[in-house]
């Protein structure tokens, strides 16, 4: 009898055991994770062929804190996860082999989740771009940073650090001081379309974000630090770009104009339409930061009173406007670094509002294959500025056979028998010609916002 009752009972032990183990809560030795109801812990090192069972029913996902990195393809069946439990150094990597990875090849966690809580200190490597989430947690524990309505900012709350990738309406908290513009303008790994053309993407985590609010606490602005300054954005990101922006505090710094012209660009000139001015060719910030130029000048001189220059501030309006410049004269009282927006040379200066172009100055001749001399120019654009607008400028050949070449808008070219040359439909010209023949294009009385007009791509071909 006591035989039987023991046989039972181990059976029952057996049978519960199995019951257990399909439920999940027990976990095996080798697979380094186990289940309990709709929840996954990660307890070690998963290979990136591991297979969770049930992918689909898992609503949370537990990593503990002493794995520091893990593939991303056991998690791409788990699509319906709303938590994530991570630590804050947690690294998730694309190919992963156990022992070996590749530092740079870092991924998203592969699926968009509620939130991202983290268990532990987070790294100064910014750790948010690898989550694509609503709501940020940060650890009461750590030290560095905290936790505000999903945003990440600095353990006092003075400094905004980053916004979750599923943000549509950043609020910086009050109180803030300084806001790292990376944190609402950053970029991952998840390709998401940005533009209005289907063919065009770029790699992006604030995908959604549709406005962007900034308290009057909020002084200062930087684009990076020595923790976030490896992982500048590449691309201005278009999302950020074409955000609304509500900055309540127009009292900004050269450095803070700076911070926010890598996202806006030419935007600013709209957000700070009342503080940015206009003097002759300069556009001017708060009376003394000069923020733009769009003039013709060889030697330009900055205006008086102007104590600071944002980076690149006479190239940020057109580009043509600093290539011509053969020096930069600064008003008493400039503070800032001259190189920051003239480095003492100019490239196209000698090619700036020529009355007469003679191709044998700028032409290389390269024999063809088939015999036939091709000379080509691949580096000269002849630019005109408003000055010129009306005029007309004189192509002298030097071969016999056909030059043609490209305007960025229309302009009236005749040959030596002042015959019309048509304008292709990719904006160039092609004129039959004799060696010494001028080539006569007479330039438009008007462009819009007084852009420079260029002849370029020069091609010639002999006969």
């Amino acid at each position: 009898m006591k035989k039987k009752i023991l046989r039972v009972c181990l059976m029952l032990v057996i049978l519960c055991g199995g019951i257990l183990l399909t439920n999940g809560s027990v976990q095996a030795k080798t697979q380094n994770y186990y289940t309990k109801g709709k929840t996954l812990v990660v307890t070690g090192q998963l290979r990136n062929g591991t297979h969770i069972k049930n992918a689909k029913k898992i609503k949370k996902i537990i990593v503990k804190d002493n794995i520091k990195i893990l593939p991303t393809k056991p998690f791409k069946g788990c699509i319906n996860v709303k938590t994530l439990e991570v630590p804050g150094k947690l690294i998730f990597v694309d190919d992963f082999l156990g022992e070996v990875y590749d530092n740079d090849n870092y991924e998203n966690f592969p699926i968009t989740v509620k939130t991202v809580k983290f268990t532990t200190q987070l790294s100064d490597k910014p750790m948010y771009k690898f989550y694509l989430t609503h709501k940020f947690i940060v650890s009461k524990k750590d030290k560095k940073y905290r936790s505000y309505k999903g945003s990440i900012y600095t353990k006092n709350g003075k400094k905004f650090v980053a916004m979750p990738s599923e943000c549509k309406i950043l609020k910086i908290r009050k109180g803030c001081k300084i806001v790292n513009v990376v944190g609402f303008s950053y970029e991952s790994y998840n390709e998401e379309s940005c533009s209005d053309d289907p063919d065009y993407y770029i790699l992006t985590c604030c995908k959604k974000l549709k406005k962007v609010i900034i308290p009057s606490t909020v002084k200062s602005y930087y684009t990076s630090d020595s923790n976030f300054k490896d992982y500048m954005r590449e691309a201005i990101n278009d999302v950020a770009y074409r955000a609304k922006y509500v900055i309540k505090n127009k009292n900004i710094s050269c450095e803070g104009m700076e911070a926010l012209y890598e996202v806006l660009e030419d935007r600013i000139f709209k957000i700070f339409k009342k503080q940015i001015k206009k003097q002759g060719d300069f556009y001017i910030f708060n009376n003394n930061i000069l923020v733009g130029y769009d003039g013709c000048q060889l030697v330009v001189t900055i205006p008086k009173g102007i104590k600071y220059a944002m980076k690149n501030s006479l190239s940020v309006m057109k580009e043509s406007s600093y290539s011509i410049i053969r020096a930069v004269k600064l008003p008493k009282g400039f503070k800032d670094k001259k190189s920051k927006i003239w480095r003492g040379h100019s490239y196209y200066s000698e090619w700036y509002n020529q009355d007469k172009i003679v191709l044998s100055n700028y032409y290389h001749s390269v024999p063809s294959s088939h015999g036939v001399g091709y000379k080509y120019n691949t580096f000269c654009t002849f630019e005109y500025c408003k000055h010129y607008y009306g005029k007309t400028i004189q192509i002298i050949s030097d071969i016999d056979g056909i030059i043609i070449f490209s305007t960025d808008v229309p302009v009236r070219v005749t040959d030596k028998n002042n015959n019309i040359v048509e304008r292709d439909l990719d904006g160039s010209y092609t004129v039959y010609v004799n060696k010494g023949d001028a080539i006569n294009v007479q330039l438009p009385d008007k462009v819009k916002d007084d852009e420079f007009i260029c002849l370029k791509d020069f091609n010639g071909i002999e006969n």
